[in-house]
Order: C-alpha cells, then sequence, then structure tokens
C-alpha cells in the first residue's frame, strides 16, 4: 500500500504582495538615491539578488554618511507619495497605503507601512535603514528576472550586497539579535549550502567575537520557533524537508560547525 505524497504549501499570497511593494518601492528609491550610498541587505537582498525562497515581510537597507538624515527621509517620504509609485502599486491590488515614520535618528530611520488591499484586508510591513560608517563592500545590479518578469516588472538597477559581504552581514545579524536568529539560520546555510559561499570569505568580514556569539546563538533555536518564524514563508515545497526536526538539527549543526571552523 503507497502512502499519499505530502502536499505542497503555497505561501500565502500576501507576501507576493508585499514584494511587489518591496520591489516598486526598491525601483523608485533607487532613482531618488542614484549615485548615493545605500545598500539593499538582508532577506529582501538575499531573496531578489541571490535566489534565496524565503519570502520577507520587511525590507532592510545600509546608507552610508553621506546620505542625510533628512536627505533620506525625502527621499523616501517621495517615493511613497509618488503618483507613479501609487498608480503601479493600485495596478496590482493595492490601491491605498498609509505610512507613518516611526524612528528617525542619525542611526536609524525607520518607516511602518499599512498596505490597503483591494478585497478591504491590509497588510503591515516595514523600511529600515540604518547608517553605517563604512561599506562591507556593495554593487549594482537588476533584480532576479525570473521575479520581476513575475511581477510585470521592466528591469531596473539597485545597490545591494554581493554573497561573501551578505554572509558576514548575516553572521552579525546572528550575533547580534535573537528575533530574527532562525531567519539568519536559514539565510546561512542558503549562502553556504546552496550558493557555495566560501566561509573564510565570509569570516574574514566579521570578527572572532562575532563568529563566537553568532555559533552560540544556534544553541538555543528550536524546530518549533522554525516553524513559526520561516516556514510558511518558502516558496517550493521546502516546508517538506524544514519540517522534519531531525533535519532541521543536522541543517543548525552543519551552520554551527561552519562558525566554529571560521574562529
Amino acid at each position: 500500500m503507497h502512502s499519499r505524497p505530502r502536499s505542497k504549501v503555497t505561501p500565502d499570497p500576501a507576501f507576493y504582495l508585499r514584494e511587489y511593494f518591496h520591489l516598486c518601492l526598491l525601483k523608485y528609491l533607487s532613482q531618488r538615491l542614484s549615485a548615493k550610498g545605500y545598500a539593499l541587505k538582508g532577506g529582501a537582498c538575499l531573496r531578489f539578488f541571490h535566489r534565496s525562497p524565503r519570502l520577507c515581510e520587511d525590507i532592510a537597507f545600509d546608507v552610508f554618511a553621506e546620505v542625510g538624515v533628512d536627505e533620506l527621509k525625502a527621499a523616501v517620504d517621495g517615493v511613497l507619495k509618488s503618483k507613479l509609485f501609487l498608480a503601479s502599486l493600485a495596478a496590482q491590488q493595492i490601491p491605498r497605503i498609509i505610512a507613518n515614520r516611526t524612528k528617525q535618528t542619525v542611526m536609524t530611520q525607520r518607516w511602518k507601512v499599512l498596505l490597503h488591499l483591494s478585497d478591504s484586508s491590509t497588510l503591515q510591513t516595514k523600511l529600515e535603514f540604518n547608517r553605517k560608517t563604512k561599506s562591507v563592500g556593495y554593487e549594482s545590479g537588476a533584480p532576479s528576472a525570473a521575479l520581476t518578469n513575475h511581477h510585470r516588472m521592466t528591469p531596473f538597477s539597485v545597490q545591494f550586497y554581493g554573497l561573501a559581504p551578505a554572509a558576514a552581514l548575516t553572521i552579525q545579524a546572528l550575533a547580534a539579535d535573537d528575533d530574527t536568529a532562525v531567519q539568519d539560520l536559514f539565510d546561512l546555510h542558503h549562502l553556504f549550502f546552496t550558493l557555495g559561499v566560501k566561509p573564510a570569505d565570509a569570516a574574514r568580514l566579521t570578527t572572532t567575537q562575532e563568529l563566537e556569539a553568532a555559533a552560540q546563538a544556534l544553541e538555543g533555536l528550536s524546530c518549533k520557533r522554525f516553524k513559526g518564524q520561516v516556514l510558511d514563508h518558502l516558496t517550493g515545497d521546502l516546508h517538506l524537508t524544514y519540517a522534519d526536526p531531525a533535519a532541521f538539527e543536522r541543517y543548525k549543526s552543519d551552520i554551527e560547525e561552519t562558525l566554529i571552523q571560521q574562529i
């Protein structure tokens, strides 16, 4: 007797509407910050440029000293109020947005945005910009053609972190922020074991203390927590693999050993 195959889980369509919002934001913001010091980072960077199957609720950037607080505020507010930007959203089931600045300091600038959808439901997302004194090195390029084609968008150029810097920043995030630790675990496994980023290249952009703290942060992560924060965000049928507690422990062990080897 054959067992019935487990069904494929499709992420909530809301994730793709958020993704469209993020891509539109990138398109118009990159025009306003052209030739300025900024770089897309985090899960959105991995999703749009490094083939990550993890869909993101929020979007994050680094900005550098040349981009002042008021300049960035004007650029982001200008995009969020732009008629072209809002028309692009309205054409894809997002007829209205409400945006609020929730933090505006020299180090961190943050906006919370409520997307009002055509079916009268709402989605929340967050835009965060962290100001840095120096960059680990960013590059320019177009987001994945598969994604822009899916969302029926023409190609555009954005500044983003390449593979080794993205891995280094993920290690630093794992070392510093317990809230996103299970996401960082998934992202590192994708970078090291799917994309083949050399751990030594990432380690050179971090410190021994960060590597040690990141490895230690993995110890308290559970499959239950991973399922709650990551599983429903995955495209394809990866949930079948990551839902297995034994497999999750192997992935966690893989990353822990990888980090320890670089100390």
